[in-house]
């Protein structure tokens, strides 16, 4: 019955492309370094959509999804800028559902979020987020806030873990079936302050790598 519930969240989401623009700084991607929620730093590579490599070998990418094609950290967002695990097809293509693993990307400045990509990514509560009033907070976004905490999966499926269910199951009675949702469960990571004596689930970034000092090295 639960299984039910989240493939019934899961199928309103649209399918979401983000590519780097003609911009330098997005050209030389690949000298950009971020990290996730989780700590864990990755190179930037960006084509047609931009694809990230962990520089902890340990760190893989599993989607849990079947089909002709390599499991691949691809970067994705409307209002949070996630790191998600996708299959890319064989002829180059993604697309991705919410079961799938997401991180959002963590930040200390605005050179943490790969400048160049179009829309802007600015670095707001510890998180790469866009304020533009045309990328409003969207379900994806919510559940991908709603797993900034948790390991990234090692078996399959992934839907079946029991703390994203939970998490799920969360986003499911707050954002339903919309598209668009700005309720973010307060056991989750939270795009914005958390005023003083609310029960929420926001946490402090965690330290990002030394590493990147270097981030847009090219530049």
């Amino acid at each position: 019955m639960l299984r039910a519930s989240l493939i019934g969240l899961l199928l309103p989401l649209s399918l979401v492309h983000l590519g780097c623009s003609s911009d330098s700084s997005a050209n030389n991607a690949s000298t950009t370094l971020v990290a996730d929620t989780l700590g864990n730093v990755y190179s930037v590579s960006c084509t047609s959509f931009c694809t990230l490599t962990p520089k902890d070998t340990a760190v893989k990418a599993l989607s849990c999804d079947s089909g002709d094609g390599s499991d691949t950290f691809v970067l994705t967002g409307s209002q949070i800028l996630a790191v998600h695990a996708l299959m890319v097809s064989s002829y180059g293509g993604a697309s991705f559902s919410a079961a799938e693993p997401a991180r959002p990307l963590a930040c200390t400045s605005d050179a943490d979020c790969v400048p160049g990509l179009s829309p802007t990514y600015t670095c707001q509560n510890g998180l790469c987020q866009s304020l533009s009033i045309t990328t409003p907070m969207t379900t994806t976004d919510v559940i991908a806030l709603c797993q900034a905490d948790r390991p990234w999966p090692t078996t399959c499926p992934y839907v079946t873990d029991p703390m994203f269910a939970s998490r799920m199951t969360a986003v499911a009675a707050v954002c339903g079936s919309k598209a668009n949702c700005s309720t973010v469960p307060a056991d989750c990571r939270q795009p914005v302050p958390v005023t003083p004596g609310l029960d929420a689930g926001a946490t402090a970034a965690p330290a990002i790598d030394a590493d990147l000092g270097a981030v847009d090295s090219g530049t």
